[in-house]
């Protein structure tokens, strides 16, 4: 289920956030290679992928990856619930399809993909040291 974990944070991270960050421009000759952009979603599909993630990990009625890290190390527990809510924040806050926000306002986008890489790197290590599991994934991200 680690592996799970990552692997689709890092999906969402490199396919969805910097992905269309590496485009060259003009990025609107471009649109039939960012996934959700004719269908405007390229925003709110990475918002909703990352809140399915969180879920997986908080589980309801504490029975979740969560639950177990906290009888483990409650203060890991505490930064990893932290860094969900600031990445899904910062994704929200940009506020626009991605493809229309990128190429007159990178700051927004930039940002969300700086807050999901560092969910995304307390996941690969922090989190999988602490529970003492090998992430068995072949990572696309260059780590």
């Amino acid at each position: 289920m680690i592996n799970q974990l990552a692997q689709l944070i890092e999906q969402v991270v490199e396919q969805r956030i910097n992905f269309i960050l590496q485009l060259p421009a003009p990025i609107a000759r471009q649109l039939d290679r960012i996934e959700g952009s004719l269908s405007a979603t390229s925003q709110r599909s990475p918002v909703v992928l990352l809140q399915g993630v969180q879920k997986l990990y908080r589980a309801p009625e504490g029975g979740g990856l969560e639950s177990y890290l906290k009888g483990l190390n409650a203060s890991l527990a505490e930064r990893l619930k932290a860094q969900f809510e600031v990445a899904i924040a910062a994704i929200q806050a940009v506020g626009s399809p991605l493809e229309q926000v990128v190429p007159n306002n990178r700051g927004p986008v930039e940002n969300a993909y700086e807050k999901l890489r560092a969910l995304e790197v307390l996941c690969k290590t922090d989190f999988a040291s602490v529970l003492g599991v090998t992430l068995t994934f072949t990572s696309g991200d260059g780590d």
